[in-house]
């Protein structure tokens, strides 16, 4: 089995590994469960993921309703290159909460 993590590190939310079919539930209750417990900025750094299917679209559609369920802010830095060209091929750019370096967007609400 691959190996994926999400851990709080600093004031990012590092992911870690390897985003698939194999790794994507364990990843979303990592992530569910710092959602649920850290401030309201939340800042997911994907500098550490290796790889990617097209499981970690849904990964990154549940934490953002996830966070926006309890009210809190989320972004998303560092995709993987085929990861964004996923977004972008499903035309997902504007629903997700990117970012390319991990500043919050002041429109964001």
């Amino acid at each position: 089995m691959k190996s994926a993590s999400v851990s709080v590190f600093d004031q990012h939310i590092a992911v870690a590994g390897n985003i698939c079919f194999d790794t994507v539930l364990a990843l979303r209750q990592e992530g569910d469960a710092i959602i649920d417990t850290e401030e309201n900025k939340l800042v997911f750094n994907f500098k550490g993921v290796h790889s990617v299917d097209s499981s970690a679209l849904t990964l990154l559609a549940v934490w953002t309703r996830r966070a926006k369920m309890r009210g809190k802010l989320i972004q998303f830095t560092h995709l993987p290159s085929s990861l964004m060209a996923m977004i972008k091929a499903f035309n997902l750019t504007s629903i997700l909460p990117l970012s390319a370096n991990g500043d919050f967007d002041q429109t964001e609400s």
